[in-house]
């Protein structure tokens, strides 16, 4: 049986994951970008997992639950840190070439 812990600390392992796999494109956003993705990857599956097991109190599969809905939350948290992102670089881009 896992402790309340381990549960925690995989959550983390799994937005870390998410994050390292979205680094495809490094080149794009610099190491900023790739920081900000990490922080929302890690919060996203944190708050996913613990929104689970507290919805699913009581239910024995509900650690096995919050492992996905983790990933999914740190896939959707990515997703908008990289999106969000994109708009800033592309919002100082055209500030600078005065378009």
């Amino acid at each position: 049986m896992l402790t309340t812990v381990e549960v925690w600390l995989m959550w983390i392992v799994i937005g870390v994951c998410v994050s390292i796999a979205s680094w495809v494109f490094p080149f794009r956003r610099g190491v900023t970008g790739l920081l900000a993705g990490a922080a929302a990857a890690i919060a996203g599956a944190l708050i996913a997992g613990a929104l689970t097991v507290s919805s699913m109190a009581g239910s024995p599969d509900a650690r096995s639950v919050s492992f996905v809905a983790a990933a999914a939350g740190a896939v959707i948290a990515n997703v908008i840190a990289h999106l969000a992102w994109s708009r800033v670089a592309r919002h100082r881009t055209r500030a600078n070439t005065g378009a």
